[in-house]
């Protein structure tokens, strides 16, 4: 993702881009002629392109799951419809003929422009013609008129080309903007997928572990040889079976009495009327330890 970047280049140094020129109608009376302004445009070779760059790979090794690609197309979507959004109204390069078609901040300033354009040629017809009917045509006062009658105008072209160059800018800008937001946000993303099955691997472990070795525990205890240990083992500390009870604990399986008058308590959850469970011989619901501290509820130890 690195490899592209949008970098602000909005216009050339004159800030008209080197887009051609904008004229004035032409007229019969050279008088009334005026010239042309170079018309807002984007400079070849430094519009955006039609499409996101989004990567085609992630940075080797990096884990990705389910989660991280449905977070990624996600975040592709919003980045596109943003991206969509600025090349609107920044133009971009097409791709077959590589011109720059411009957006609708340079249509918008062209149009403006000419309107000044119109503008200037209208006061120097009426400056002409005011000149003409004094009889000063070619006084030295004649430009002193003209540039004042024309200050308005020249004033607003000033301002139309900064705040064209400006909002091109920021447009350049924002499109940067999304080339960082995407490698920042992928980037978490990445991260939290590597955390998730960074969690997945040690639960794996840690049950292979517990297994291998046999022992009993909150977790999950292989059933220990002969005695009560023998039977079926489910490995759920919430229905454990008599191969979940160690060897040493004689264990009684049955259903839970409707008419019990002390509930049976599993995981700290009350089991059910007519629900099969496994508990140890003489568990009453409320006098049975085992082990020290669990008084009253069948838990895996």
């Amino acid at each position: 993702m690195s490899t592209m970047a949008y970098s602000p280049n909005p216009q050339l140094a004159s800030g008209v881009g080197g887009a051609g020129m904008i004229q004035a109608p032409q007229q019969d009376d050279p008088n009334f002629q005026i010239q042309g302004l170079p018309s807002f445009g984007i400079p070849q070779g430094a519009g955006l392109p039609l499409n996101f760059g989004f990567p085609t790979s992630n940075p080797l090794g990096a884990f990705t799951d389910s989660q991280y690609l449905a977070d990624d197309s996600a975040l592709r979507a919003n980045i596109g419809t943003n991206y969509a959004q600025i090349l609107q109204q920044l133009g971009y390069t097409d791709p077959t003929s590589g011109n720059v078609i411009p957006g609708t901040v340079v249509q918008d300033a062209n149009i403006k422009l000419a309107n000044y354009l119109n503008d200037l040629q209208q006061e120097q017809i009426q400056n002409v013609q005011q000149m003409q009917q004094q009889g000063t045509l070619f006084s030295g006062i004649r430009p002193f008129l003209l540039a004042q009658a024309q200050t308005p105008t020249q004033q607003g072209i000033g301002q139309l080309q900064v705040d064209t160059s400006r909002s091109l800018n920021d447009l350049y800008n924002q499109a940067q903007g999304l080339v960082t937001q995407y490698n920042t946000t992928n980037m978490q993303n990445l991260a939290a997928a590597a955390q998730r099955n960074l969690a997945n691997i040690q639960a794996q472990q840690l049950l292979d572990a517990t297994k291998a070795a046999g022992t009993t525990n909150n977790y999950y205890g292989s059933p220990a040889p002969g005695g009560s240990g023998e039977g079926d083992y489910t490995g759920d500390p919430n229905n454990p079976g008599p191969g979940d009870y160690p060897a040493s604990t004689p264990t009684i399986t049955g259903t839970v009495s409707p008419s019990s008058p002390n509930p049976i308590v599993i995981s700290n959850k009350p089991a059910t009327p007519t629900q099969k469970v496994t508990v140890p011989v003489g568990y009453s619901g409320s006098g049975w330890n085992y082990p020290v501290g669990t008084t009253g509820k069948i838990a895996k130890y």
